[in-house]
């Protein structure tokens, strides 16, 4: 189950909660694949989870694939299949043939970026990895819009269907193409989004400014890794607080507020307990493989990191911190 979560991309605690066990994964793959082989054709994502989960289990295929009960279910699959008769030939054309199936109602593939806009990773802009980028425009991201969102992309067609889908599926009006939305951004919300962008390179390096400064400085607490190669932004400079600091975490938060020194916490809640995940079968299980993650809710803590500090700011949180 661990090599399936990490294939795909997906946070093990999910694929626990709504597959139990292997044979459930399985069970649910394979009546995907039903509809795939089926006379219509699945449709996209929609509201239940579980559906959304099935469909992003596309990147762990390999893995799964591997099962032999799951080969000989899409052999029996193909075999009845109406679609495509031919398919029943082998398994492995059925593999083909179900694969291929998927990528197709996936693509294109979205990468977010709610906090990361201009972040590098050898050289290369995290934009750039998927076949387009969801960029948030939140007032709290490191620039912003007052509200609203960026879709980039390289591909004409994906840009053409995301316009689509704000203006409620019209690029001529009243000719709707397909069932879109009303999601378009205001001539003012544009406007205040063109001006931070051609501020966000100055920002972002402020921002590796203050956290270079707070690397070199603080004491007693662990400063955030910066992976080989990667170019960091510091949406957060989140610092790691050990039980070895007086009171954890919440207790250095709790004193440095009564210096007149923010923090945050994000996040103090492991996924895996939030009250929408709360099964019992599902959280003892999960519990004991996400060590790290019950480590790291009770101990990261954000500190401020924002362009706006002075210097003389930058110096009281150090000091704060480290007198703490």
């Amino acid at each position: 189950m661990r090599d399936v979560a990490a294939a795909a991309g997906i946070n093990i605690a999910t694929v626990h909660y709504y597959f139990p066990s292997k044979e459930d994964l399985i069970a649910g793959v394979v009546a995907h694949a039903h509809e795939v082989f089926s006379s219509r054709t699945a449709p996209p994502p929609a509201g239940e989870p579980a559906e959304r989960l099935r469909y992003h289990l596309r990147a762990a295929f390999d893995v799964l694939i591997a099962d032999p009960r799951l080969g000989a279910a899409l052999a029996e699959i193909a075999a009845r299949s109406r679609r495509d008769a031919a398919v029943a030939a082998t398994v492995g054309r059925a593999e083909r043939v179900w694969q291929q199936a998927l990528v197709e109602m996936l693509s294109p593939l979205p990468d977010a970026q709610a906090q990361a806009v201009g972040a590098m990773l050898d050289g290369k802009a995290i934009s750039t990895f998927g076949d387009a980028a969801c960029i948030s425009l939140y007032p709290t991201k490191n620039i912003h819009s007052i509200e609203g969102g960026i879709v980039v992309t390289p591909d004409a067609e994906v840009a053409r269907q995301v316009r689509l889908l704000r203006n409620q599926g019209m690029e001529e009006r009243y000719k709707n193409e397909v069932i879109g939305l009303n999601n378009r951004l205001s001539s003012v919300h544009a406007a205040v989004g063109r001006v931070q962008l051609t501020k966000l390179a100055g920002w972002t390096k402020q921002r590796q400014e203050n956290a270079k400064f707070l690397d070199a400085n603080l004491k007693g607490v662990g400063v955030p890794p910066v992976a080989a190669g990667a170019e960091h932004v510091y949406h957060q400079y989140t610092i790691r607080v050990t039980d070895e600091v007086e009171g954890g975490r919440d207790g250095l938060a709790a004193r440095l507020k009564e210096r007149g020194i923010g923090t945050g916490m994000y996040y103090p809640i492991p996924i895996h307990r939030l009250p929408s995940f709360q099964r019992p079968d599902v959280v003892s299980r999960v519990a004991g493989e996400l060590v790290e993650t019950e480590k790291a809710a009770l101990e990261a803590l954000s500190l401020p990191v924002m362009p706006t500090l002075t210097q003389d700011e930058l110096e009281r949180i150090v000091a704060g911190v480290n007198a703490l």
